[in-house]
């Protein structure tokens, strides 16, 4: 944004409120007259950023870039995957770090923690007479399954042991919950239903 700005600043393009402020509310909608100035100024920026190459093409989203998937574990950082937009996830093949040890997301195989909670995670009725994440149903138990079969990795689906969603102790200044099997590592992730009421 910083060198789109000063390219403006250069070209001494007038970015100010004045004049044509647009109007969001109008039916068709008004644009603000300088917004075609400022696409324009970040579509010519080409700049290496911490995130590699910055640019953009010509809707304004980013291109020709490479983002490093790191993973965080007790040892520290290490790189996992490259992500890019034509290739999406690629998975490093081994890390010097870890020997021989094969990292990337379809070599592994993550716990997915979550809570009994219809209609998002149920047992099937006939759950007896399957293993593994096939016992389960539901709308969260389906997301899981999308978006594993999208990113390309194995996964296991655990119920909460202690049935509960999560909230610190003040006195045992401890985690307990989905949460706490986040926080101390006995699962990779977890799925849960979110709602939120407004009033």
């Amino acid at each position: 944004m910083y060198e789109a700005f000063q390219n403006l600043r250069k070209q001494r393009i007038d970015i100010s409120r004045r004049g044509n402020a647009g109007d969001c509310l109008a039916n068709p909608a008004v644009p603000w007259g300088q917004g075609i100035d400022i696409q324009r100024a970040l579509q010519q920026v080409r700049l290496e950023g911490l995130s590699g190459n910055v640019q953009f093409n010509e809707k304004g989203r980013r291109t020709n870039y490479t983002l490093h998937v790191l993973e965080l574990k007790h040892k520290g950082i290490r790189q996992i995957a490259t992500w890019n937009e034509d290739d999406k996830l690629i998975p490093l093949a081994t890390d010097a770090q870890a020997g021989n040890e094969s990292i990337g997301v379809q070599n592994r195989t993550y716990i997915v923690t979550t809570i009994l909670e219809s209609p998002y995670v149920m047992y099937k009725k006939n759950a007896d007479e399957f293993e593994g994440n096939d016992k389960f149903e539901g709308y969260c138990v389906e997301l899981a399954q999308e978006v594993a079969k999208h990113v390309g990795f194995k996964y296991k689906l655990e119920i909460v042991k202690d049935g509960k969603y999560g909230a610190r102790d003040s006195d045992m200044k401890a985690w307990n919950g989905m949460v706490g099997e986040l926080v101390y590592g006995v699962c990779n992730y977890i799925i849960i239903h979110f709602c939120y009421l407004g009033i």
